[in-house]
C-alpha cells in the first residue's frame, strides 16, 4: 500500500524531490508528561511509519525513498521501551536507503533539484533545506489520498466495523441518571477492546438540547429520562479514521414526537445514500438530502405545507433546521483532505450550500460521510423569525411544542462510492425497531 503510495508521488513530482518532516514527540504544556503520539496524516501516507521523529526524502528521478530514523540509545530505552534495530527499520518500511536524522544534512548536500514540502504545519516546526522548496506537497498528497485503493477500504471497513460494535454497546447500556461521559467511556471501553487504539476525534455525547450543538463536546451533563441523546464519535484503525451518529432516545421507546423527527432524518440520510455515485455533484446529494428533510419537517407542521415547498426550497428553509453541509471527506483525518481546491471553490452566497466541505463531483474511490441532521438552534430560529421571507414559513407554536421532547438529530454513515453508486461501510443499527430493541436491552 505505502509503495504504490510512493509511486502515484513520483508521477507527479516526476524528477523534483519531496521532503516530510514526521509528527514529533511532544509533552503537556510545561510538563514532562508525554502526550500520546499520532503519526502525521501524510508522514503515515507516504511510509507506514507509526513513530515519532523521524524524516523522509523521496526522488523523483530514481524513485528512491530515504527514511531518516531518530539516533536512540540505553537511556530512551529505560524510560519508553525497545529501540527498533535498522534492520527491522528496513523491514517494516522498506526504504531504499535509510540513515539517522543526524545525517540529514549531510545527505540532502548531494540533491539540487526542486523540493515540494509542506510548511508551517503548527505542531511540526519546519525543517531548514539546502534546496529550493516549493510549498504545494500538502495540495499534491490531498489530490492522491482522497482516491483509495484496495487496502485502504478494507482498514476503513474494519475501523467502520469496530466502530458499529461500540455504537451498538453503547445504545445497549446507557441509562437515565448517567453522565453523558459515561457513553464515552462505554464507547471507547468498546473500541479499545476490539483492537482500535485512537478515538478518531473528540467524541460528542450530548443529551436533549445539547445535541443541537453540532461540535458538543463537554460531555458532562447528567442525561435525563425523556430526552433524546445523540452519539457521534469514530475510532482509527491503523490512522484509518470512522466516524458515525447515531440518536436514539435515553428511555426504552422514543415518544411519537420524537420519532417523527427521527424518521424524517432518517429518510434524509437515506435519499444522500440513494444519490451518491461516480458523476454527481456533492452539492446536488446535499441538495436532494435535505429536500426530503423539508418535505418532512412540512409533513410533522414545522413548516408550513399550505405554501410552495420548491419557494421554501430555494429561500434555505431546511437549512433553519440543518445549516450544516451533508458530511465530508474521510480517511486518515476525520474531516479528511481534499474537499476544496485551487478550481473548486467554496459557495458562500447560497446559505444552503455555505457550509459544504466539498463542492467536487464524485469518483469512485472517494470515502465520504452521510449525515443529515435537524436542531433547534436558538440563532438560527430567531434570525428566521425576524425575517418576514422566511417567518411565513416556519410553524413557530409547533416548533415550540416538539422542542419540549426533542434534542438536535444526526444520522451519519460512511459511503464508499463504487463503480455504479456507493458501499455503506459496517455502521450502527438505525432502524427505530432496532434501536427500540437495544434500548430495552439497557433497562433489563
Amino acid at each position: 500500500m505505502f509503495a504504490q503510495h510512493r509511486e502515484n508521488l513520483y508521477k507527479v513530482i516526476d524528477n523534483d524531490l519531496a521532503f516530510l518532516k514526521g509528527g514529533v514527540s511532544a509533552c503537556w504544556y510545561d510538563t514532562d508528561t508525554d502526550i500520546k503520539f499520532r503519526q502525521e496524516s501524510n508522514f503515515y501516507y507516504l511510509t507506514g511509519c507509526l513513530e515519532p521523529d523521524y524524516l523522509a526524502l523521496f526522488d523523483g528521478s530514481k524513485k528512491e525513498f530515504t527514511l531518516f530514523v531518530p539516533r536512540l540509545g540505553a537511556e530512551h530505552e529505560l524510560w519508553c521501551g525497545k529501540v527498533l534495530s535498522i534492520e527491522k527499520q528496513k523491514e517494516l518500511y522498506n526504504p531504499t536507503h535509510i540513515k539517522y536524522v543526524d545525517e540529514f544534512d549531510q545527505v540532502a548536500a548531494n540533491y539540487k533539484a526542486l523540493c515540494h514540502v509542506i510548511l508551517d504545519i503548527p505542531q511540526i516546526p519546519n525543517q531548514t533545506l539546502p534546496f529550493e522548496q516549493k510549498n504545494d506537497l500538502h495540495a499534491l498528497l490531498a489530490e492522491l489520498r482522497i482516491f483509495k485503493d484496495e487496502k485502504e477500504v478494507e482498514e476503513m471497513r474494519l475501523s467502520c466495523s469496530i466502530n458499529a460494535k461500540a455504537f451498538n454497546y453503547t445504545m445497549g447500556h446507557l441509562k437515565a441518571g448517567m453522565l453523558e461521559c459515561e457513553a464515552e467511556a462505554l464507547h471507547a471501553y468498546t473500541y479499545l477492546k476490539n483492537g482500535a487504539r485512537f478515538p478518531s476525534f473528540c467524541s460528542i455525547t450530548a443529551s436533549g438540547a445539547n445535541s443541537s450543538t453540532l461540535h458538543f463536546v463537554d460531555n458532562s451533563h447528567v442525561i435525563q429520562a425523556g430526552q433524546t441523546f445523540l452519539l457521534d464519535a469514530g475510532c482509527e484503525v491503523r490512522n484509518t479514521c470512522s466516524d458515525h451518529t447515531r440518536t436514539f432516545p435515553v428511555n426504552e421507546k422514543f415518544t411519537q414526537k420524537q420519532e417523527t423527527l427521527y424518521r424524517v432524518v432518517l429518510a434524509a440520510n437515506k435519499k444522500g445514500i440513494e444519490l451518491a455515485k461516480p458523476g454527481v455533484k456533492w452539492e446536488d446529494v446535499h441538495l436532494g438530502s435535505l429536500r426530503v428533510l423539508l418535505q418532512g419537517l412540512r409533513e410533522a407542521g414545522l413548516v408550513n405545507k399550505n405554501l410552495s415547498e420548491d419557494e421554501q426550497h430555494e429561500l434555505g428553509i431546511a437549512s433553519i433546521f440543518q445549516p450544516h453541509g451533508l458530511g465530508h471527506m474521510l480517511g486518515l483525518n476525520t474531516h479528511d483532505v481534499g474537499g476544496y481546491n485551487s478550481e473548486i471553490k467554496k459557495n458562500t452566497s447560497d446559505v444552503r450550500i455555505k457550509y459544504l466541505r466539498t463542492r467536487r463531483t464524485l469518483q469512485e474511490g472517494m470515502i465520504l460521510t452521510i449525515e443529515p441532521g435537524l436542531y433547534f438552534i436558538d440563532g438560527m430560529l430567531e434570525a428566521a423569525k425576524a425575517d418576514p421571507n422566511k417567518a411565513k414559513h416556519l410553524n413557530f407554536e409547533v416548533i415550540a411544542e416538539y422542542r419540549k421532547e426533542c434534542g438536535g438529530y444526526r444520522i451519519e454513515d460512511d459511503i464508499y462510492i463504487t463503480k455504479t453508486g456507493c458501499e455503506v461501510m459496517p455502521g450502527a443499527v438505525k432502524e427505530v425497531e432496532e434501536i427500540h430493541a437495544l434500548r430495552k436491552l439497557a433497562y433489563i
